[in-house]
C-alpha cells in the first residue's frame, strides 16, 4: 500500500481550518503541533501516523521520498518568505537564510507612506494618508 503526505489526516485536518472562516488561532496552532508531530514520525521512519486508512505503521525499508513529495505547499513557502527560485541546497548551505531573508523582507520599500501592512515574503502593502499625499 502507498501513501503520500496528502493522505495524512494532519494535513487534511490543517488544510480544512485554514479554509475554514471560524477557526481560531489556537485550533490552527494545535493542528500545525500534529502535523509536526506525524512528520518527525516520518522523518525518524519510526512510529504511527493516521491516514484516510486508519492508523499505519511505518515500515523504516518501506519509506522512500521522491522529489513531488518535498514540495512544500504555497501556503507554508508564504510563512517563510520563500519564493520561487529559492531552492534547498542554498537554504542548507546558510544557516542564516531564514533570518536573512526575514530581515530584509521586512525592509519598506518605499519612503511615502502613512501605514504599511508587512508580510513577510515582502510582498507589503502601502497606506498613503490623503492628507500626506505631496
Amino acid at each position: 500500500m502507498h501513501f503520500n503526505l496528502y493522505d495524512l489526516v494532519s494535513v487534511k485536518h490543517l488544510h480544512d481550518l485554514k479554509e475554514s472562516e471560524t477557526a481560531t488561532k489556537e485550533q490552527i496552532n494545535e493542528a500545525l503541533a500534529e502535523l509536526q508531530k506525524d512528520l518527525m514520525v516520518l522523518h525518524n521512519r519510526n512510529g504511527q501516523v493516521l491516514t484516510d486508512q486508519g492508523l499505519v505503521e511505518i515500515n523504516p525499508e518501506s519509506v522512500q521520498v521522491e522529489p513531488y513529495e518535498i514540495v512544500l505547499p504555497k501556503i507554508f513557502a508564504t510563512v517563510f518568505g520563500l519564493n520561487t527560485e529559492d531552492d534547498l541546497e542554498s537554504i542548507k548551505k546558510n544557516p542564516n537564510f531564514f533570518l536573512e531573508r526575514l530581515l530584509d523582507n521586512l525592509k519598506p520599500t518605499h519612503n511615502n507612506y502613512t501605514l504599511a501592512l508587512q508580510r513577510v515574503n515582502g510582498n507589503h502593502v502601502y497606506i498613503l494618508n490623503s492628507d500626506d499625499a505631496i
